[in-house]
C-alpha cells in the first residue's frame, strides 16, 4: 500500500508537470475534494465541467491525472449521507 505522503507528492508533481503553479495546487485539490464530496461518481468529463464552473477554465484534468486522483482519494461514506474524503487514507 502506498503512503498518503507519496500519493500526494505524485499528484502535486503531475499537476506541476501539466503546468499548474505550486501555489494554486492546494486550492485546486480543495475544489476536487468538494466536487467529489458532493458526487463521488463523477467521471473525468463531469469533474472538468464542475471545475470550470468553479473557475478552473485554464486547467483541464486529463485521464492520467484523474486516474491518479482516483487512486489517491478514497471516498468513504460516513453515517447517513455524509461523505468523507481522505487522501490515501490520511
Amino acid at each position: 500500500m502506498i503512503s498518503a505522503n507519496y500519493c500526494k507528492q505524485q499528484l502535486v508533481r503531475l499537476l506541476e508537470k501539466k503546468g499548474m503553479e505550486r501555489k494554486e495546487i492546494p486550492g485546486f485539490i480543495w475544489c476536487l475534494k468538494s466536487c467529489l464530496a458532493i458526487n463521488p461518481a463523477l467521471d473525468c468529463i463531469q469533474l472538468n465541467k464542475r471545475l470550470q464552473l468553479m473557475g478552473w477554465e485554464d486547467f483541464i484534468l486529463d485521464d492520467d491525472t484523474f486516474q491518479l486522483l482516483v487512486a489517491c482519494y478514497a471516498i468513504k461514506e460516513k453515517k447517513g449521507s455524509d461523505v468523507a474524503l481522505a487522501l490515501c487514507g490520511a
